[in-house]
């Protein structure tokens, strides 16, 4: 799903009250003021609506008497705020989403927490927003709504590698009330099972702050989730967590001594505290707004913090968690995965507002926290370069310098032949002409028998033994003599003075290590090869086509079989396609790509329908023996994506 912004910028006005001014939308800017409505008296209602146990105080009393509807509270906050301009330009805004499928609205909640009267604002429960039709923003896929904090640091999305990694954080000291920790672990290692999710949960129990960073910077994790106790100060403006210290001792540690902990992660793009009261922030007089758990890590440059804004029982963020995690494997944005955490709170409560004590702070732009790259990059391999002609093989034979391996292979064969010469040479002196015709008779019978291999006995005839071919030897004509190497027969002489005949070139012997010559062809033909991404467009029938254009570079044709395995299609947020179908010929279940030389043709690939919220794509070819093809145009966006 593609999210248009709506950037509502919430700030204190000198004569004592409040402007909401809508600082980005589908349709413009608008301001307009406003009084918060009376909501103080809202918070114990608020807190106290479930058995909330992840607090370092006393259990709260299940009792809701007293306490006014949900959607009273809710619309009350709307109505204070969303006048004039700004209820027009969001009436606009979310009348859009109804004429274009896949589009949500991602309503940003922006305050500037070093304003102390606008800091106020933050403690509202702004998850509750609902219009006229009383139905809540914060439980539609479509309208999500997040917090923004105006700190003094930039942020940009995270590129990774998928899968996601996990690092999920349990601590449980003494002498506070017992968490079902290992439910929620549970649950979590669930993901590590499921087929066809890029997701991989690691676990760490019984967690210290310094077991925390050590984990933290010993792998590149790309989120964290504390399971845990968590309290807030509102004398003193301070978020602190519950970890454990020797032997299952209680260790609080403040908002901004755990940020300290997660600096210079630069993989590290979400934190999830699963723990009370972590989204607040103290506002009074003389408390710095950045010391509560959420703002300081937000502070500390994490890009997206999801905390709870008041006390959670158990059975409530235990039903988060594992929603919220089971969607973000999936592929869905971070605000959708938020979505479907509230909904699965809601369902398992839905007399309480517990789904709206979840609370996402965003400091990435455009919502995308993490930015995929493909698993499989598109770069071909290039080949080793030869060795220059200046530099010699061995370094006896300077002045026989070796550039290539079909070098070695022709030295191979000229020794082999001049061990042909120097045999013959040998059985010249031993058994030339001498006058004896009976001798010269037996020396022609004995000539044109094959010799024997090297594990045969030698002639009985006397002098040396005849020319043997050894390992350098041509094998594809040993194997044509049944494994037997053919005699090289000499020329009649004319006497002991005559000298033998120049033996012939010899084709190249290659060993057993050297490289046939139609590998080093084919290694040519690729590095010549180029592919560009033209297009990619949607299918009638469902699904992505792709557009690619090959061009042959080099001076002689260029016949390849592609790999239709190892060609994959990969978005911007980790998914990977396989091909489907092709327009090239078919070679058994693989494309077959033919040029001329210089010659350049396009071809499409068809992959299956993508993920909500892909935008951006990235093409990488392969062809047989995991060669890569040099792609370029990648990443290609894909027009009017939801």
């Amino acid at each position: 799903m593609r999210f248009d912004d709506f950037v509502l910028q919430l700030e204190a006005t000198s004569r004592g009250g409040f402007r909401a001014r809508v600082v980005k939308s589908p349709f413009g800017e608008g301001a307009y003021g406003f009084s918060p409505p009376a909501l103080e008296g809202e918070e114990l209602e608020f807190s106290g609506i479930s058995r909330a146990i992840r607090h370092l105080s006393p259990t709260c009393a299940d009792s809701t008497a007293g306490r006014r509807p949900s959607p009273e509270i809710g619309a009350e906050l709307y109505r204070a705020v969303f006048q004039g301009q700004v209820r027009t330009l969001l009436d606009k805004s979310r009348g859009q989403l109804e004429r274009e499928a896949g589009l949500g609205l991602r309503l940003k909640i922006k305050i500037d927490p070093s304003e102390e009267e606008a800091a106020a604002l933050a403690d509202l429960p702004w998850e509750l927003l609902c219009d006229d039709t009383e139905d809540f923003l914060a439980l539609s896929r479509q309208t999500s709504l997040v917090r923004y904090l105006d700190v003094p640091r930039s942020s940009q999305p995270i590129p990774f590698t998928p899968p996601l990694k996990i690092l999920a954080v349990g601590a449980s000291p003494h002498g506070l009330e017992p968490l079902d920790l290992a439910e929620e672990m549970r649950r979590l290692d669930d993901l590590n099972r499921l087929s066809g999710f890029a997701v991989e949960v690691k676990f760490l129990p019984h967690a210290s702050a310094g077991a925390v960073r050590e984990s933290l910077s010993a792998d590149a994790f790309h989120v964290l989730h504390f399971m845990g106790h968590g309290t807030f100060d509102g004398a003193s403006g301070e978020g602190m967590l519950a970890f454990e210290a020797a032997e299952g001792s209680q260790d609080l540690v403040s908002g901004k001594a755990f940020a300290t902990k997660l600096r210079d992660l630069r993989s590290l793009g979400v934190v999830v505290l699963n723990a009370c009261d972590t989204a607040r922030a103290g506002h009074r007089g003389g408390t710095s707004p950045f010391r509560g758990v959420a703002t300081a890590l937000v502070l500390g440059g994490v890009p997206a913090v999801v905390a709870m804004q008041r006390p959670i029982s158990d059975r409530a963020a235990i039903g988060f968690s594992s929603a919220f995690y089971r969607h973000l494997a999936r592929g869905d944005s971070i605000d959708e995965a938020l979505t479907e955490g509230r909904q699965a709170i809601h369902s398992a409560l839905p007399d309480a507002i517990e789904w709206a004590t979840p609370v996402l702070f965003l400091r990435i732009p455009e919502g995308n926290v993490f930015v995929a790259k493909p698993a499989v990059r598109p770069e071909a391999t290039a080949p080793p370069a030869p060795a220059p002609a200046a530099i010699p093989l061995e370094p006896q034979s300077p002045r026989l310098p070796v550039p290539s391996r079909r070098g070695s292979a022709l030295k191979i064969a000229a020794g082999a032949a001049g061990a042909v010469l120097i045999s013959f040479v040998v059985y010249n002196k031993a058994f030339g002409p001498s006058g004896d015709s009976t001798h010269a008779s037996d020396e022609a019978s004995h000539i044109q028998k094959p010799l024997p291999i090297e594990n045969e006995s030698t002639p009985k005839t006397g002098g040396s033994p005849g020319p043997r071919l050894g390992t350098g030897g041509d094998r594809r004509t040993a194997q044509g003599t049944g494994g037997r190497a053919p005699v090289v027969k000499p020329q009649d002489t004319t006497g002991p003075q005559s000298s033998p005949p120049p033996a012939a070139t010899p084709r190249p012997v290659y060993s057993s290590g050297s490289v046939t010559a139609e590998p080093i062809a084919a290694a040519a033909d690729l590095a010549n090869l180029s592919a560009q991404v033209v297009s990619i467009v949607r299918r009638d029938e469902g699904g992505l086509r792709v557009t690619v254009s090959f061009k042959n570079g080099g001076a002689l044709p260029l016949s390849t079989d592609l790999d239709a395995e190892g060609s994959v299609l990969s978005d911007n947020q980790g998914q990977r396609y396989s091909v489907l179908d092709f327009d090239l010929p078919s070679s058994g279940s693989n494309p077959r790509l033919e040029l001329a030389a210089g010659a350049s043709s396009r071809h499409t690939f068809d992959f299956p329908a993508p993920k909500l919220g892909s935008k951006q794509f990235y093409l990488a070819l392969a062809a047989q023996g995991g060669r890569r093809l040099r792609v370029s145009g990648s990443p290609i966006t894909l027009e009017g994506s939801p």
